[in-house]
């Protein structure tokens, strides 16, 4: 028959052993309680990421822009502009257009840059006087001399009446220069005095107006050099009045190429000649501006038909 044995610990070594297991079962649990922990929390920090991954995911966007590859294309053609036209005709090749015309006028005053000596004699008129009891009569080129003693003789033959006189007797000075200029004065004809002492004293002259146009100096010219540089400048001013007036008075819209614009001299007249003794002279010229006008919308409208046919 078998025989059982009963380990029978002391009490004191008994409660020992109880501790031990209740310490380790203590232990057990907290250590698979922080296990779970951890995953819970792990679980709730995938969540908040998710969710802020899907929130950011739903409520932002993103743009695409897409932008065609483009091609400079350069084309080259000529237009016609036409006034018999109405419209934009490619098969023409035209544009319709219209005249527009200006005509500027403009005078302007020159300087005569010529110098000539000039010798110039003073002339007027005299009353002659005749108390001799028969006529006289003298020859062309009698000199009357002044109160001065400047000599003056006459254009052509005179015949004083008996106890009268002739008046408006043309006389010139003898010799050139301003002392000639003299003023109201009596005259006496030396040459009677080989005659008669008598009628050296019955026949003799009075002035009542100056003498005038003694002149002895340089005076100012114009010559031909400045007429032809009056009408260039002139000119060169008109056209270009003339072409700015003409594209100011377009319409709105209207286009004017320069290549469109013709000029032409209508009139030009200088008042003055080449040797006239003028410190200035005066040009005046007409001028008018003619040019084909078009619509710029009508040039946009056949460069557009054009470019369509060439793409």
């Amino acid at each position: 028959m078998a025989k059982k044995f009963f380990d029978i610990l002391p009490p004191d070594e008994r409660t020992r052993n109880e501790q031990k297991r209740l310490v380790f079962r203590s232990q057990s649990k907290r250590a698979g309680r922080g296990f779970g922990l951890f995953w819970i929390l792990l679980i709730l920090i995938g969540g908040v990421f998710s969710l802020c991954f899907l929130y950011s995911f739903r409520f932002s966007r993103a743009e695409i822009e897409i932008l065609p590859k483009t091609d400079r294309v350069s084309f080259n053609t000529e237009v016609s502009i036409r006034k018999d036209i109405e419209e934009v005709s490619l098969t023409e090749w035209a544009i319709p257009g219209r005249f527009a015309e200006e005509e500027k006028e403009l005078s302007m005053e020159f300087p005569s840059s010529g110098k000539v000596s000039k010798k110039k004699y003073a002339r007027g008129k005299i009353r002659v006087y005749n108390k001799y009891h028969q006529s006289v009569s003298l020859r062309k080129n009698t000199h009357f001399r002044s109160d001065e003693g400047k000599e003056f003789y006459t254009l052509k033959q005179i015949k004083i009446p008996a106890n009268g006189y002739l008046d408006g007797v043309e006389v010139v000075a003898d010799e050139p220069g301003p002392e000639y200029n003299i003023g109201p004065s009596k005259f006496s004809v030396p040459k009677l005095r080989r005659y008669s002492q008598r009628l050296f004293m019955d026949v003799y002259g009075e002035s009542t107006e100056p003498m005038k146009g003694g002149f002895l100096g340089e005076v100012p010219e114009v010559k031909k050099e400045d007429l032809e540089n009056a009408e260039k400048i002139l000119l060169e001013k008109l056209f270009a009045q003339g072409k700015e007036s003409l594209k100011g008075s377009l319409p709105q819209d209207y286009i004017l190429l320069d290549d469109l614009i013709k000029q032409e001299v209508v009139e030009k007249s200088p008042l003055a000649k080449a040797g006239q003794e003028l410190k200035s002279f005066v040009y005046k010229a007409r001028v008018s501006s003619r040019g084909f006008i078009f619509k710029k919308a009508d040039l946009e409208e056949f460069s557009y038909q054009f470019i369509q046919s060439q793409i």
